[in-house]
């Protein structure tokens, strides 16, 4: 009888404790179908939801401008400075993040879209022009791979139109071939620059557009003014080469740079002409340069390169690009090249230029042929001589106010 009765309880209690399971289980798949069914319905509603808003903003034919992530001084801003003030209804905008020292620049255009917001991804999936500077810096995902997934999804190619950085005159086709960057048109500013790239990098005639770039517009309008600020830029190139900190204080090119500016010589030429050094160097390089003091220097780590280039009278550089904006707004350039050779075999072969005859400016390879150099023009007032001023003239395809104007008149043909 005992027996029976201990196995009625147990089998009553295995009952209980096994329903209780049975109904956890239950109830657990019960909510776990529930939840599945929600984040579903979520996600087709999100689907459909982000679709139309991508259909509408693909309708608006949106054109995206960007520079690097947190810069709007380049060929970028100015584009987009001349599209919303001669186009003010045109869904143009410009990327840039928010914590950017050069938002200021920007927020009174309006037409901002932040990196890494949720805009930004929107935009950038349903723009019809990608305009920037650089390659792969603000994109989230490559123009490339852009075009052959996404792009077939919606049945909408993104036109990419790269606006430079700079004016190439160096053997660039590792960094912008058309099997690396991918971009629908080149934009370029002389006719041997077009036809290098044309030849090199395996774009075609239709895809290098002759245009100019923007950020000339302000410098040829600011070229008239011949007053002297007493500034003399200084801005050599950087070296792929001497990117460790012990290859760069070891390296000439830290020792020339220091021996200019110690040079007693120029200290004394600068102290007669009321002049001073303004030493800009590479981004890359400027935080080695931190315990230089001179009286006639002034090193503005956060100056604006365009205020800059606007504010100098002189430039001297070596084989910086920068000296393109000089070379436009007319003013006299020293090249100071030390290391031609050692240049070329370890940076960029420089491509199509006779670095001794077609220079704007003085050649000069020795620290007494700078000084020479520096003197004669300040004696000149800094004034171009005129075989200079006619190899410039004859060098840039437009020398005006209308690049950004060019460039604009094709994105609005292109857009129609």
């Amino acid at each position: 009888m005992k027996n029976n009765r201990a196995k009625l309880i147990t089998l009553d209690w295995m009952l209980k404790k096994y329903w209780f399971i049975w109904m956890i289980k239950k109830l657990y798949i019960y909510v776990i179908r529930k939840i599945f069914s929600w984040v579903v319905l979520f996600v087709v509603f999100m689907y459909l939801y982000v679709s139309w808003k991508l259909k509408r903003l693909i309708n608006k034919k949106i054109i995206l401008i960007t520079e690097r992530w947190n810069t709007a001084w380049d060929n970028g801003i100015h584009l987009f400075r001349y599209l919303r003030s001669n186009y003010p209804d045109l869904p143009v905008y410009y990327i840039i993040s928010s914590d950017s020292s050069e938002l200021d620049k920007v927020k009174e255009l309006w037409n901002i879209v932040f990196t890494l917001s949720f805009k930004y991804y929107a935009y950038f999936l349903s723009c019809s022009f990608f305009c920037a500077t650089h390659w792969w810096i603000v994109e989230p995902i490559s123009i490339k791979l852009y075009n052959k997934l996404y792009g077939k999804i919606i049945w909408r190619k993104m036109i990419y139109i790269f606006l430079q950085h700079w004016v190439i005159k160096d053997d660039l086709s590792t960094l912008y071939h058309k099997e690396i960057i991918w971009a629908d048109y080149f934009v370029t500013s002389w006719n041997l620059e077009r036809n290098s790239i044309i030849a090199t990098y395996w774009y075609s005639q239709e895809e290098v557009i002759l245009t100019g770039i923007s950020r000339f517009d302000s410098l040829y309008v600011k070229r008239w003014d011949l007053s002297k600020s007493g500034k003399i830029l200084f801005m050599p190139t950087r070296r792929s080469y001497l990117l460790s900190k012990t290859k760069f204080y070891w390296s000439n090119y830290y020792k020339w740079i220091i021996n200019v500016l110690n040079s007693e010589i120029i200290a004394e030429i600068l102290s007669r002409y009321n002049y001073v050094i303004d030493f800009q160097p590479h981004k890359e390089f400027i935080n080695w340069f931190w315990d230089i003091e001179h009286k006639y220097i002034s090193n503005r780590n956060n100056a604006y390169i365009q205020d800059l280039i606007l504010e100098s009278d002189i430039l001297i550089t070596d084989y910086s690009s920068v000296f393109f904006d000089f070379a436009y707004q007319k003013k006299p350039i020293i090249h100071y090249c030390y290391d031609h050779e050692e240049f070329i075999k370890s940076h960029y072969n420089l491509w199509y230029f006779d670095i001794e005859n077609d220079w704007f400016w003085e050649y000069t390879t020795t620290l007494t042929q700078l000084c020479k150099s520096l003197e004669s023009t300040l004696k000149r007032k800094s004034l171009v001589e005129q075989k200079y001023d006619t190899r410039v003239n004859n060098f840039f395809a437009f020398i005006d106010s209308n690049n950004s104007k060019r460039l604009a008149d094709f994105i609005i043909q292109l857009r129609a």
